[in-house]
């Protein structure tokens, strides 16, 4: 199955504070609106998504969508003075 999303998403740095605010709002063609909001706190980050289904299926899910949580783990490697991010 292939599917194809677009979207945007909003990184708010809170100074002062180890945490991003992260919050934003994808498509997937002929398929759902998807909003989401999370925290990214030192290498995890703690997401709430939303998604609404927007195609011929939603009647047979009462016009209700799914809520998702999420927690995604980054590594932090150094190579040569520099630090990388990945999962």
């Amino acid at each position: 199955m292939n599917e194809l999303n677009f979207g945007l998403r909003s990184f708010n740095e809170i100074k002062g504070a180890d945490l991003t605010l992260i919050s934003g709002l994808q498509y997937r063609l002929n398929d759902a609106v998807i909003g989401h909001i999370g925290v990214f706190y030192r290498n995890f980050i703690y997401r709430i998504s939303y998604d609404l289904n927007v195609s011929p299926l939603s009647k047979f899910s009462n016009y209700r969508g799914g809520l998702e949580f999420s927690l995604t783990f980054f590594k932090t490697i150094n190579r040569g003075g520099s630090s990388y991010s990945g999962s």
